[in-house]
């Protein structure tokens, strides 16, 4: 007596194929008490609409276990028409035939790209660069790879693709977009419209499947206004201006520069020392001639002053004579007081000790001497420039006044003495 069979486990792997790829399905054939049957044939078959087909057939191994791979670019499989599939054991010696339906959910895959540009049914000038850009979207569910980007235009002129990423073109997913860049240039043509046509040459990845897509782009060709031509070269005149004044400006600075380091710089330089060190020891101090004029013009003051004494000291004697019962009165010399305040102390003056000359007798008589001195009783104009210059001294430099002493007899007292002319008789 034959048994029934029975398939367990039955796995389809992936759950939902997308079409151009292969799918398995794996079982284990057993009988109905679950006894592996090995070396058994087991088929495929897909139910194309009106009969059975065959597509592929495995034997089980020792343990009843079956691998079938089918591929779905096989031309007999039509996921738009069907989806049933089954699994077949023929009859055998032993076992009854047995079957397993199975409902397999293909994907067919949409290979589409759209491609669109902003640019379509505008304008563009005549001798100039015009660019265009156009998109391109993958709306499909297949992922496509872009062979090759062609560009027909209806006039001569020429273009150039600036920007396409390659990275994104080689393998172009499902809902990715990128942009192409076209730069044309435009000549001065007759024409007054432009026809762009972009060819996309694509391809499936999976199935290997081609794919053209196409884009045309009208652009009206008109001239170019004037304003636009004053617009480009009032920008490369600002810019020559602009460098201009930069040049200046650094030009300014760095002279300015210059002349602010120039004295600071002068300055720093230090004058060479001339001549030859000497000892302080053996410096001479040299008396200013200031002070040497002063000692001088004292000196004259005393030789003067001695004369106004011994003029008057002889008109006393004369009067004396004539007039033997009277006193002379001898009016004290005014000495001046000392200021309070001193704002600067004298210079003091080292003066040389005089020598004292000798009086020789004169060889004329004394009262011949006293007339003629008589004669010459007016003081000369010297000694009146040097009275005047020695009071303006003292009141400048408000010196200290000189202690008054009493006048010493001289050596003309002693020769009146000798004579018998001196009043202490």
């Amino acid at each position: 007596m034959k048994s029934p069979i029975k398939f367990n486990n039955v796995i389809v792997n992936p759950t939902n194929p997308i079409q151009g790829k292969s799918f398995n399905i794996t079982s284990t054939l057993t009988t109905e008490f679950g006894i592996p049957l090995n070396d058994t044939r087991v088929t495929c078959e897909y139910y194309n609409g009106n009969s059975w087909i065959n597509l592929t057939s495995t034997l089980t191994n020792s343990d009843g276990f079956l691998n079938l791979k089918v591929n779905t670019l096989d031309s007999r499989i039509k996921p738009k028409i069907s989806k049933l599939f089954r699994l077949h054991k023929e009859m055998g010696s032993l076992t009854l035939n047995g079957t397993k339906s199975l409902t397999i959910n293909i994907i067919i895959q949409d290979n589409k790209i759209s491609v669109s540009s902003e640019d379509d049914d505008g304008f563009i000038y005549r001798n100039t660069i015009l660019t265009i850009e156009v998109y391109l979207k993958n709306s499909g569910n297949a992922n496509l790879k872009i062979i090759d980007i062609d560009i027909d235009i209806d006039v001569d002129i020429d273009y150039e693709i600036e920007a396409e990423d390659r990275t994104i073109l080689d393998r172009f997913q499902s809902g990715e977009s990128t942009t192409i860049t076209i730069e044309l240039e435009v000549g001065d043509i007759d024409e007054d419209e432009i026809e762009v046509k972009v060819f996309i040459y694509a391809q499936n990845i999976i199935s290997g499947e081609n794919i053209i897509e196409s884009k045309t782009i009208n652009l009206d060709v008109i001239d170019r206004p004037l304003f636009d031509y004053f617009i480009d070269y009032f920008i490369y005149f600002a810019l020559a201006v602009l460098a201009l004044i930069t040049i200046i400006t650094l030009t300014y600075s760095r002279k300015t520069k210059k002349r602010i380091e120039k004295p600071l710089k002068e300055a720093e330089k230090k004058r060479p020392r001339k001549g030859r060190y000497v000892k302080v020891s053996e410096l001479k101090l040299e008396k200013p001639e200031n002070e040497e004029k002063e000692v001088k013009e004292e000196i004259q003051e005393e030789e003067v002053k001695k004369k106004v004494d011994l003029d008057e000291l002889l008109e006393e004697e004369l009067i004396s004579e004539e007039q033997p019962g009277k006193e002379i009165e001898v009016k004290p010399e005014k000495v001046m007081e000392e200021p309070k305040k001193v704002a600067k102390p004298p210079k003091k003056v080292k003066k040389e000790p005089k020598k004292k000359e000798k009086v020789k007798r004169p060889p004329k008589s004394t009262r011949q001497r006293v007339k003629e001195q008589k004669k010459k009783k007016k003081t000369p104009k010297k000694v009146k420039k040097a009275k005047k210059l020695k009071k303006q001294k003292i009141k400048k430099k408000k010196e200290e006044p000189k202690k008054v002493k009493k006048k010493k007899t001289t050596d003309f007292d002693s020769l009146l003495e000798e004579e018998g002319l001196s009043d202490k008789k």
